[in-house]
């Protein structure tokens, strides 16, 4: 059963694995979502600053493709992030229920062992008890 250890403890493993990488990818996939919120709000104020600048309407027309490509890009981003976390987790679902197969078939192997030793263990103490009975008889 030493083995089936070293598998709950490689399978225990690779779910951790799995689980940081989710992790990290909610993490960058919150910042991009902050990053386009804060492009957004940086959009807002040049249009505020630009009101009623004649001179300003050319930077604030390129300016505003840029922002836009750029929301573009990071919405790509977060797409490609959803998709992977998406696949992320059907794998770590995978991975918990193989780790409970493991877990569960080793607990049983645990239950039959301890189940012999207390077998073994009732048979030594009922051998006692009927001795020390046959010696209350003979007495």
């Amino acid at each position: 059963m030493k083995g089936m250890k070293t598998l709950i403890k490689m399978q225990q493993k690779d779910l951790d694995e799995l689980r940081r990488e989710q992790t990290t990818l909610e993490e960058q996939r919150e910042q991009l979502i902050a990053l386009l919120t804060r492009l957004e709000n940086e959009m807002n104020e040049e249009r505020r600053l630009a009101e009623g600048r004649m001179e300003m309407a050319k930077y604030l027309e390129d300016y505003g493709l840029r922002v836009k490509e750029r929301q573009m890009a990071i919405v790509q981003e977060v797409i490609q992030i959803n998709m992977r976390l998406e696949q992320l987790g059907e794998l770590i679902a995978t991975a918990f229920g193989e780790l409970k197969k493991y877990e569960i078939t080793k607990d049983n192997f645990d239950k039959r062992v301890q189940a012999a030793v207390d077998r073994r263990e009732q048979i030594m103490l009922d051998e006692v008890g009927l001795r020390q009975f046959t010696r209350k008889q003979d007495e």
